[in-house]
């Protein structure tokens, strides 16, 4: 008796994941002790920070295969421009592949050969250079009035015209500047043409805000 009752279970279980063709639904039980959640939150933040690793390394590596194929690309144009005798434009397609890849030994030998290597690698510069000047300014003006602007001691404040508060600056690296709302813990991730933010409960999802532009 005690046999059919488990296969009739067992059957009972089977029709139910077949149903929809996907697998029960486990629930969680919830922990007992503080302790024993904030190990679950401890070890949930380990998995997911492992998967953003594999993620940042698959984009990174699909980034440098695309590069590679627009330097392919690129090569192409420059030597048929030469072959011409189109020097300007060939120029310009040296000079893109130099800005993908400083090193390139073909790039670099046609600028030497022409005597501008050193100018474009000048000019090379000169543009990185102004691309990081946004993550070193001081007030972000957005579309609707709002201004975040540094004030002292790693501060920034934020205006609008029914609203102010203070931020603390986290971290200022290629992606922009980031700030923490003091109040409420809420980030802004001010990059170079907009603004994005999130909230202490939902830190992975980036909300996009209206468009800016650095003032100074």
């Amino acid at each position: 008796m005690r046999l059919t009752y488990v296969l009739i279970l067992a059957f009972a279980c089977g029709i139910a994941c077949a149903d929809d063709g996907k697998p029960a639904i486990v629930l969680e039980e919830s922990p007992a002790s503080v302790d024993e959640a904030m190990e679950r939150l401890s070890g949930r933040t380990k998995e997911l920070d492992g998967k953003l690793t594999e993620i940042q390394a698959a984009h990174l590596k699909a980034t440098r295969d695309a590069e590679a194929k627009a330097i392919g690309w690129l090569k192409q144009i420059a030597r048929f421009e030469v072959g011409k005798g189109q020097l300007t434009r060939a120029t310009e397609a040296w000079t893109e592949v130099l800005k993908l890849d400083f090193s390139d030994k073909e790039a670099r030998e046609f600028f030497t050969t022409i005597g501008r290597l050193d100018v474009v690698q000048a000019q090379i510069k000169r543009e990185r250079d102004d691309s990081k000047k946004p993550l070193s300014r001081t007030m972000f003006v957005c579309e609707s009035g709002r201004v975040f602007k540094k004030i002292s001691d790693g501060k920034w404040e934020d205006t609008a015209p029914n609203h102010r508060g203070i931020h603390r600056e986290v971290r200022t690296d290629a992606t922009g500047v980031l700030l923490e709302q003091i109040d409420n813990s809420t980030f802004h991730w001010l990059t170079a043409t907009r603004f994005y933010w999130n909230t202490p409960k939902n830190r992975h999802l980036w909300h996009i805000d209206e468009p800016g532009v650095w003032e100074r």
